[in-house]
């Protein structure tokens, strides 16, 4: 398999059925992590899905030779005609190419329903693991908690470990999301992002 196709692969969309299970996973809370926030503007988005009887999505997308975006939504009620969405975006960034390496690959989880639960982010062996709270609107990652209240995007530094180890350097918020486009949508609509993905993008 040529290095384009494993990265089509690594980044291509998870979208789960009507008839997917959530599994909750025993977790520890961590009350004294730190707080990341940049914005405190309310943030809300709308999240367009491909079909009508999907319910949650979960994946990644590239925006650059050194960014990926990982996401997870999904609605708080699978039957609830008031249901809402709910979910988060991690923009990881290394150096060029970090992601093409080999190695295993997952995708965060469902994220449909009220429970917290733990999602598993893994591309070319880096892992990274968040526990996301829907009824607290509140994402955990690397001992920090981002309070999705007025962010749900998430700027993490550093995933390949090359000049310290990984870092979450701020938040943005998007407001429109297609989670079959979303890159276009992160890079389009979302002020710092482009330059935060791009080759030479700053900290």
């Amino acid at each position: 398999m040529s290095s384009d196709s494993k990265c089509r692969h690594i980044i291509r969309t998870m979208l789960e059925a009507v008839t997917a299970a959530v599994l909750p996973l025993p977790l520890v809370a961590c009350a004294s992590a730190p707080q990341v926030q940049r914005d405190l503007a309310p943030c809300s988005a709308v999240v367009d899905y491909p079909r009508a009887d999907i319910f949650t999505s979960s994946g990644g997308a590239k925006l650059s030779s050194r960014a990926l975006a990982y996401f997870a939504f999904g609605y708080d009620s699978v039957e609830s005609r008031q249901r809402r969405s709910q979910g988060y975006i991690i923009v990881v960034r290394g150096q060029p190419d970090w992601y093409k390496v080999a190695g295993p690959t997952r995708a965060g989880g469902p994220t449909y329903g009220s429970k917290r639960r733990v999602d598993v982010w893994e591309v070319a062996g880096r892992q990274l693991t968040t526990v996301f709270d829907p009824m607290a609107r509140v994402v955990e990652l690397l001992g920090t908690r981002v309070g999705l209240d007025t962010a749900n995007v998430i700027l993490l530094d550093r995933i390949d470990g090359i000049g310290g180890p990984a870092v979450v350097r701020g938040t943005a918020c998007a407001r429109q999301i297609r989670v079959d486009d979303i890159a276009k949508d992160l890079l389009g609509s979302v002020p710092g992002i482009q330059a935060y993905a791009s080759a030479n993008g700053g900290a």
